[in-house]
């Protein structure tokens, strides 16, 4: 819900930032008046030049330091944990983290052997030879079984 007059929106981030959203916006433009009204003053010209228009002097070089009886500090000694390190990147704040595998569902496979839809080359029937059993080895198998026995 937007209230113009109150510069306010159920989101907050009008409150918050001072930027109309896009509720806001769409409100503004339906009462046909420019967004840039009700943007907060501190996003406007004048303001950004009165904060930069004061003269910034510079100073002067690390060499014109003064100098320290301390010792000098040195970097702490990193020690790489045990393990195998992760591989992770850094992901935006508003993406999604999936901790599993991509799912298949949905998918239409296509096999590689009979270029058909619907089955891969592991489940494909038209690839399956069937086996021919060798009748005259077994028969020379079953005699030489037969004489031992004798």
């Amino acid at each position: 819900m937007v209230d113009l007059s109150k510069h306010s929106c159920t989101y907050y981030f009008w409150g918050l930032v001072g930027i109309p959203c896009r509720h806001v916006v769409a409100a503004i433009n339906y009462k046909v008046e420019n967004p840039k009204a009700y943007v907060h003053p501190y996003y406007k010209r004048p303001t950004y030049e009165a904060c930069y228009s004061p003269k910034i002097t510079p100073i002067n070089g690390q060499q014109l330091w003064p100098k320290s009886n301390q010792p000098e500090l040195l970097l702490p000694i990193y020690k790489t944990p045990p393990g195998r390190p992760k591989k992770l990147r850094r992901r935006e704040v508003d993406e999604h983290v999936s901790h599993s595998k991509l799912s298949k569902k949905n998918l239409i496979m296509k096999c590689s052997r009979c270029k058909q839809l619907g089955h891969n080359i592991r489940s494909c029937r038209k690839g399956i030879r069937k086996r021919k059993v060798n009748l005259n080895l077994f028969v020379q198998f079953f005699f030489f079984v037969q004489s031992i026995q004798i």
